[in-house]
């Protein structure tokens, strides 16, 4: 009986630092997910992309680009 009891008390020792480990994992997902990721969704709104001008390599094989 007493090995049994050593047993419990190992493996209820590892669970717990497993448990431990993915809650921390977890807490760094989530903050992540909730800090980081709106902010940088919200930067990416912001920033504009200009369109490709479709006339340029024509001006640049011309070799006038002022036209």
């Amino acid at each position: 009986m007493n090995k049994l009891k050593k047993y419990f008390t190992q493996l209820g020792i590892l669970l717990a630092t497993s448990n431990t480990t993915l809650h921390s994992i977890y807490s760094i997902v989530i903050n992540l997910l909730t800090v980081n990721f709106p902010s940088i969704f919200k930067y990416l709104l912001l920033k504009e992309l200009k369109p490709i001008n479709k006339d340029y390599p024509n001006k640049v094989n011309s070799g006038n680009i002022n036209e």
